[in-house]
């Protein structure tokens, strides 16, 4: 699956597999963290400064092989079967659940929860090195490693540019969503 929280334990079990010190400097992670899950796993950043665009790298390369062999196609990465999100949709493309969880913070009432691509790997670098109060709050955890997942998960995954909008929400006409039922929507098609 894509879940945040699954695709996180996934990058840290790559970045304790790379054999590159990464289980003790991830630059995912902010300095001095420590992320733990059941079963042992640990990966920790004891003095390196973290970095959204080596972070996404990382992210992108341990999760999404765009270029695995697709049995039904279209694939969007690893096979699986996505049908193209450009050119299908001209208008802005639905995000939520944990898209709308970790941009809320950053969302203007000005943008009316319309965003673009791009604002994600804003909000990254800031959340990545934070250098004000109001980041630096945000910036707890694998925050940096979140936000450096869903933007590869916008990019490499599903291959968006930078400029394509989205309706970063948790509801649609008043009615709570999840990704289960955009999934049911694009079955029903």
């Amino acid at each position: 699956g894509v879940s945040l929280k699954e695709a996180i334990k996934t990058v840290m079990k790559a970045a304790v597999k790379s054999g590159d010190g990464l289980e003790s400097n991830f630059y995912c992670l902010p300095k001095g963290y420590t992320f733990e899950s059941k079963g042992g796993l640990k990966v920790k950043n004891d003095d390196s400064a973290t970095d959204f665009q080596k972070c996404s790298s990382f992210v992108s390369k341990a999760l999404f092989q765009v270029d695995a062999a697709c049995t039904v196609a279209p694939c969007a990465f690893n096979g699986i079967y996505q049908p193209a999100l450009r050119p299908s949709f001209t208008g802005p493309i639905y995000a939520f659940s944990y898209f709308y969880d970790r941009m809320l913070p950053f969302i203007k009432p000005s943008d009316n929860n319309m965003i673009t691509v791009g604002r994600f790997k804003e909000v990254g670098m800031k959340v990545c090195q934070p250098t004000d109060a109001f980041t630096k709050e945000h910036s707890k955890g694998t925050m940096c490693a979140d936000l450096s997942y869903l933007y590869s998960l916008l990019t490499t995954g599903y291959g968006l540019n930078d400029d394509q909008v989205l309706a970063v929400t948790n509801k649609i006409n008043g009615v709570e969503t999840a990704w289960t039922l955009g999934a049911m929507i694009t079955m029903l098609k």
